[in-house]
This record gives structure tokens, sequence and C-alpha cells, in this order.
């Protein structure tokens, strides 16, 4: 008994371990997707990259009626623009090898607490397999489709600068989009705003499920060596 008793401490401690891996995924996740909603958010409405169009709308004949003084102007802010376009551009680029690392670091995580529950009977178990599956989920919503299938409707919840451009080029007044589909709007805040968000939110299930199968085997383990050490006397 006492041999199962010092088995199941060290699965114990093993699940631990799996837990503060765990708690880092799950935050480098939650920023990664997080600076994709806050960049989406900063393009869409905040006007970031208003400026760094205007030279491309004034090169256009048909917009280009504004006074001779305003296009001196707008060269002057497209230096600002520019340097503001190259951060959100690294912002966009990290959070998306981040989220796709971490989001795949973590099912490995889970694959090990999962195994750790059930071979030290630690309990918990239905969670942890909870948790373990919803995670291949969000690790096949953060892989990047749309550059393994180039050309193909699948996509992952995160994205390049360049592929926000090309979408918002078309819905946005202020670049010039003359847009006025709904379903093509309605396709942007999905692909960019609500998709991130849902995958954020399929980030706190699995936290919650693993949350729930670490208490579970919290609350069992001293079960255990209670009633090994009681049958060893």
């Amino acid at each position: 008994m006492n041999v199962q008793s010092e088995n199941g401490n060290e699965f114990a401690v093993a699940l631990r371990s799996a837990q503060k891996a765990r708690n880092i995924a799950l935050v480098v996740l939650a920023a990664a997707l997080v600076s994709q909603i806050v960049v989406f958010s900063m393009v869409r409405w905040g006007g970031w990259l208003d400026d760094a169009w205007k030279p491309a709308l004034l090169s256009d004949p048909v917009a280009a009626t504004e006074p001779a003084s305003q296009p001196a102007q707008v060269e002057a802010e497209g230096l600002d623009a520019g340097q503001r376009r190259e951060l959100l551009n690294w912002i966009l680029a990290a959070g998306k090898f981040f989220g796709f690392a971490s989001s795949a670091f973590l099912c490995v995580v889970l694959a090990f607490a999962l195994s750790f529950v059930m071979l030290g009977r630690l309990g918990g178990t239905a969670s942890m397999a909870g948790a373990f599956f919803w995670s291949v989920v969000l690790l096949a919503a953060l892989t990047p489709w749309q550059q393994i299938y180039a050309g193909s409707f699948a996509c992952g919840a995160s994205f390049n600068l360049g592929e926000l451009e090309s979408h918002l080029r078309a819905v946005k007044p202020e670049w010039g989009g003359a847009e006025t589909s709904l379903l093509r709007h309605l396709h942007v805040y999905v692909r960019f705003f609500m998709y991130p968000l849902a995958t954020v939110m399929l980030s706190v299930v699995v936290c919650a499920k693993t949350l729930i199968g670490s208490k579970r085997s919290e609350k069992i383990l001293p079960v255990n060596e209670t009633s090994s050490s009681e049958q060893s006397q």
C-alpha cells in the first residue's frame, strides 16, 4: 500500500508540473488572441492605418481633389503611419506564431496530464479528457489553414496584416472601399473579430475543464493516502 501511495504522490507532483505548464500556455495563447482582436479594432475603428492609405487615394485622379498643400502634409504623416504599420505587422505575426505554438504545446501538456490522472487514479478523468479533446479543436482553429491550403475557404483564427488590409480595403470607406454588400461586411467581422473571439471562449472552456479536473484530483488523492496508511497500520 505504501508503494501505491508513493506512486500516487509521484503522479500528483507530475500533474502539478503539468498544471504550471498549462497556465503558461494559456496565458501566451490568450495574449496572442487578444492582440489579434485589438489590432483589428485599432485598424477598423481606430483609424491607425488611414494615413497610410491616403497617399494611394490621392494618386487616383478621381480622388485627387485636395489642395496642393495637402499631399505634402499626408506624406509627412505617412512616415508615422508607416511605423505604425510596421508595428502592427510584427504584433500580428508574433500573435499568429505564438498562438499556434502555444495551442500545440497545450495539447501535449494536457495529453500528459490526462495520462497522469489515469495512471495515478487521481480522479477527474472525464474533465481532463474533455479538456484535451477541446484543446485539439483549439489547435485546429489556430492552425493557419489559409497558408497550408492556399485558395481554400479554410482559415485559422489568426491572420497577417496583409490579409486584414486586403479585406478592409473593400469595405472601409476611408480606404476607398465602396462595397456595400451586407454579406461582405459580415464576412469581415466574422473572420477578423468573431472568429478570434470564439477561439478565446474556447480556451476558457479548456481552462475551466482542467481546473475542474485538477480540483477533483486533489480531493481524491488525500483519501487514497489516508486509506493506504490505515491499512498499512
